[in-house]
Parts: structure tokens; sequence; C-alpha cells
């Protein structure tokens, strides 16, 4: 005979604790610098969209970076463009 369960109460407590945020899925810092200036453009719509990448150190392999593709939105973008350039140290959460 298979054993029944109520699911509903294990779903509510789940949701009643992402309901105050006490779950934090995913979360990632990086620190490296910028590998060239931001390219900004304006969307149809009028967004402001910068694109980069950035270059971070591996601690355990001397000499190898990694490259990860940045894109900024806005003000963000806006910013960006105005403060910091090619080989500016950023830190990304």
């Amino acid at each position: 005979m298979v054993k029944q369960t109520n699911i509903i109460p294990s779903y509510q407590k789940i949701l009643e604790i992402m309901n105050k945020e006490e779950i934090i899925i995913n979360r990632v810092n990086i620190i490296g610098r910028l590998t060239k200036d931001l390219e900004v453009r304006t969307s149809p719509s009028g967004t402001m969209v910068g694109k980069t990448s950035i270059a971070v150190n591996r601690k355990f392999k001397k000499e190898e970076a990694d490259f990860i593709n940045l894109i900024a939105f806005n003000k963000t973008a806006e910013l960006m463009s105005q403060y910091l350039g090619k080989g500016s140290q950023v830190g990304i959460e």
C-alpha cells in the first residue's frame, strides 16, 4: 500500500520562506578589470545598453584568466561609460 502524503503544507512553507527573502540562490561576486571601453547604444525603445567584458584572474592557475561578457542598462550604462574605461577594476554582484 502506498502512503499518501499531503504536499500542500510543505509547499506553503516554501512559499513563506521565499516571501521572507531568507533564501539566496546562486549569488556571485566577481572582481576583475574591463578589457575594453563600454560600447553604449540606445535601443529603439529608448533604453541605454552598454556592452563590455571583464577579465578575472584564476587563483589556482598562474597567468590564466576568464573573460566574462557584461551588459549594463540605463543609468548603470551611462555612469559606467562616464567613469570607467579599459583596465578599470570593477566589482560585480
